[in-house]
């Protein structure tokens, strides 16, 4: 399989893991807090970066959430026999993800 096919297989997953009921933090569920978050500090979206492990907005009670994605993309990744480095950036946006290749 190519490195694309698997790249747009990552992407699908981590997009399937936003939607999925199961996916809670701190006993909520993720998709929700983030909805409150975005209205809390008036912003249209929310922008995970899990290369350098940031939240935008920036939130103390949200900090450690790109720590899921990270591991998750981490593990698929080794999955798919991808090198961990292979990405640059990774875009969550409007039930998208957009991914960078190095």
């Amino acid at each position: 399989m190519t490195r694309r096919k698997k790249l747009e297989g990552l992407s699908k997953n981590l997009i399937h893991s936003l939607n999925s009921r199961n996916n809670d933090y701190l006993g909520y569920w993720v998709t929700g807090q983030l909805y409150k978050m975005a209205g809390e500090s008036q912003v249209d979206k929310i922008v995970i970066n899990v290369i350098n492990k940031s939240i935008e907005p920036n939130s103390e009670l949200y900090a450690s959430l790109p720590e899921n994605y990270i591991s998750l993309i981490e593990k698929q990744l080794i999955a798919s026999q991808l090198p961990l480095d292979i990405l640059s950036k990774v875009t969550i946006w409007n039930g998208n993800t957009i991914s960078y290749l190095n």
